[in-house]
This record gives C-alpha cells, structure tokens and sequence, in this order.
C-alpha cells in the first residue's frame, strides 16, 4: 500500500536475569507519522521500564511535557547497563535524554525525573563523548543528545531533536 510502511520494533523484558525477546510489525500512515516509533522494555531502578523513542522531534521542554503527559518523563541513563539496553536495542539516530545542566548553579546536571520523583538518585554516571559538556556562548541551560554510539553531548535545549521518554513500573 502506498500509503502504509512497515516498521519494525523490538521489545526485550528483563525480570531476574532472565530475558524474552520478541519481534512485531505494525503499520503506521506516513501522512500521519513523520517517523516510526520504536519500543523498549528494560531494567532501570530495579523496576521494569519502558522507553519509546519518539521519532518526532522537538525542543527539550516539549518533548519533556510530552514524556510527562503521555507516559512518565525523559529517560534517564544512570548506569552502563542502562546505555548498553538503549544502544543494542536502540535506533540509529540521535535524541534527547532526560540530563540538564543550569550555569546559573555552575553546571549542576540533573535528571528530569528527579524533579518528580524524590526516590530517583542521581548516581553520576555520564557517558560524555569526547571534550564534552563544552556549553556555549549565549545561553544559560543545557540539554542532552545521546548520540547512536552511546555517547552525550550538551545542546541548547531550544534546539529540535527526537526523544527518548520512559514509562515507569511500579
């Protein structure tokens, strides 16, 4: 049908150590999806999570309110398991991650989520690509790209990219 494409997902669920995986097709309009949407189980506080990684992009605070409207908030990264789950699983193509940083409190980076969730512990863990966060002239908050290698790096958060949200398990 030339008005369908096919578009491919996988999910993988980690409960225990033990792992499931499983492949589906599902078919979206291209006059209604600029992108496909893909979809990712994984572990993350030791609660089942879900990413999507929504293909459409925008700003850092809109995708920000987006992942808080329709599923919990921007994905955090918070240790190499995490980032090894995102990149194996993960498209090839960069989007924002739920990282910050103010130069108004010199550089403090924080995760999107701990302003919701006081349980969520910033363990430090960065996976900066080379010479980075490098901030810039003329603005005074950053945001954070994750690149299809893996790595981060800062943009200005007025910037359009695609997003990477995550559903919390209880």
């Amino acid at each position: 049908d030339v008005d369908f494409h096919l578009v491919n997902f996988l999910c993988l669920t980690s409960v225990g150590g033990a792992s499931e995986t499983g492949r589906s097709n599902i078919k979206f309009s291209r006059h209604i999806y600029q992108y496909p949407i893909i979809c990712m189980l994984g572990l993350v506080r030791l609660n089942v999570e879900k990413f999507f990684v929504i293909k459409n992009a925008a700003n850092w605070n809109d995708a920000q309110n987006h992942c808080r409207e329709k599923y919990t908030d921007l994905a955090s990264v918070t240790n190499m398991e995490d980032l090894k789950l995102l990149h194996q699983l993960g498209p090839s193509q960069i989007f924002w991650l739920g990282l910050y940083g103010d130069t108004k409190e010199e550089w403090k980076w924080k995760w999107s989520v701990e302003e919701q969730d006081s349980s969520m512990v910033d363990t430090g863990y960065r996976n900066w690509d080379v010479d980075e966060p490098n901030g810039g002239q003329n603005y005074n908050r950053f945001c954070t790209i994750m690149f299809p290698d893996g790595t981060w790096q800062d943009e200005p958060c007025d910037w359009v990219n695609p997003v990477l949200c995550y559903k919390g398990g209880k």
